[in-house]
């Protein structure tokens, strides 16, 4: 998304193993303070003042995503939060766009699977003005025919581009062979036959579901005066909107088995490889021993596959690993690629790491490198109040409680090596991965030993 900025590990070298906590994160080290407010209507309201820097943000997150596209519209959601610039019902693109750069305002709006953005931005002597931008861009879109005929053109453009980003494309390819028919195997962008099929009459029905104040977040971040504080509330209490029927999301099975598909593209010259498993959703009790556990196995340069696939084996440039938690279901994916003459044994090698792994877990001195990569990121992942903002609306969108935050080093610190190897077993399986291969025909003889087979046409 797109998204909520979160506790990220990062992708630098791992810290050396004796650094200790005090180190890392300092023993007075304090959150900074806000406030929050929620109103009648279900919105919640995080004030944040920065005095010290004169500018203003707004961000509005809203808890419904592409999720929520019917079927035979996907596409529509996406196409609907993209055209909040193109016009209001008392302007058109155009002078919104003067207006903002006259004023040097920033506004932009996106959408994830399970998320809605929108933000502005700018100095805090506009801050009336931030205000009545925010509100008739997301309040009042026009959805003008011709500006809806116009996005739509630019997202079937980009669609038919995929097919040029080998990357992008095994990436689509994944997410259909994890989650089948599932609304989660969609992309944002949809499908070229559902958004040629997109009215401006299927946009504002749509817009109009997304846009609902019921366990949405609003970050008020910066300088601001105590009356626009005051008119914050007041304006954002007005707010209404009925609350739509949530979709009824069918289960998804867990594979039973590992298995492969090979998507054929012959003009490839490497191939593109990932294992992908269902992962665990957010709110999770192991989840800060699976992040560790992640950052050994493939979460950076240092970690256990690149060492072996890339620096021992030299297969690849770059192989990693990571779990995307959402609301339901989550998921696991390994990603790398290869030459096509070595697709076989950067699979073959991929998985021996990964089963290695899972059997034996880390060692002491892993857990503790774990440890500190997440410890390091902690004061720089809130030191600011516009990033501790972006933590806090995180929270409230998977219903954890800010205590994540305010124990976080603590709750590091007390992760035992048992509880990690456990989580290890827990949330990985090797033999229930599925692997897509998006490569020439002539890598299928590599692959045949190594679990069942399906081999399909690239249809882009």
């Amino acid at each position: 998304m797109k998204r909520i900025l979160f506790l990220i590990v990062s992708c630098s070298l791992f810290l050396t193993s004796c650094a200790s906590t005090q180190d890392i994160v300092p023993a007075d080290y304090k959150l900074p303070e806000f406030k929050e407010i929620q109103l009648d209507n279900g919105l919640r309201i995080l004030f944040l003042e920065d005095p010290e820097i004169p500018f203003l943000s707004l961000g509005l997150s809203i808890p419904k995503g592409y999720i929520y596209d019917p079927v035979g519209k996907s596409g529509l959601s996406q196409i609907a939060v993209a055209m909040l610039r193109k016009g209001t019902k008392q302007r058109n693109a155009t002078q919104i766009a003067e207006d903002l750069d006259y004023l040097g305002l920033d506004f932009s709006s996106a959408i994830d699977l399970e998320l809605s953005t929108f933000s502005i931005n700018g100095l805090s002597k506009f801050e009336g003005e931030i205000l009545n931008n925010y509100k008739e861009m997301i309040f009042e879109p026009a959805f003008a025919k011709d500006e809806v005929t116009r996005i739509k053109k630019q997202v079937v453009a980009g669609l038919k581009k995929i097919g040029d980003d080998p990357s992008s494309l095994a990436d689509l390819y994944s997410k259909e062979f994890l989650f089948g028919n599932h609304p989660m195997a969609r992309i944002g962008a949809g499908k070229i036959r559902d958004v040629q099929s997109i009215d401006p009459k299927d946009v504002k029905e749509q817009y109009k579901k997304l846009l609902t104040p019921k366990d949405a977040v609003l970050t008020v971040v910066g300088r601001y005066s105590s009356d626009f504080q005051q008119k914050i509330i007041k304006e954002f209490s007005a707010w209404k909107a009925e609350e739509p029927t949530a979709p009824v999301l069918p289960s998804i099975e867990p594979a039973k088995h590992l298995q492969i598909r090979l998507h054929t593209k012959e003009s490839l010259k490497q191939t593109q490889v990932r294992f992908v498993d269902l992962g665990p959703k957010r709110d999770i009790k192991d989840y800060l021993a699976i992040r560790i556990a992640n950052t050994i196995l493939g979460g950076n340069f240092a970690a256990r596959l690149m060492q072996e696939v890339r620096v021992k084996r030299g297969l690849t440039y770059g192989i990693y690993s990571g779990f995307d938690h959402n609301l339901e279901n989550g998921s696991f994916q390994i990603r790398s690629f290869t030459r096509n003459d070595k697709v076989g044994e950067l699979v073959t090698s991929t998985l021996n790491v990964f089963k290695e792994f899972v059997e034996n877990g880390l060692t002491e001195e892993e857990l503790r490198k774990g440890k500190n990569v997440l410890l390091s990121n902690y004061p720089n992942a809130i030191e600011t109040k516009a990033k501790l903002a972006g933590n806090l609306a995180g929270l409230r969108f998977y219903g954890i409680s800010d205590d994540y935050l305010y124990d976080f080093v603590d709750n590091v610190e007390s992760i035992s090596l048992s509880e990690v190897n456990k989580a290890i077993k827990k949330y990985m399986h090797p033999d229930h991965l599925k692997i897509l291969v998006l490569g020439p025909s002539k890598v299928r003889d590599q692959l045949k030993d190594v679990g069942i087979l399906e081999v399909r046409a690239s249809r882009m």
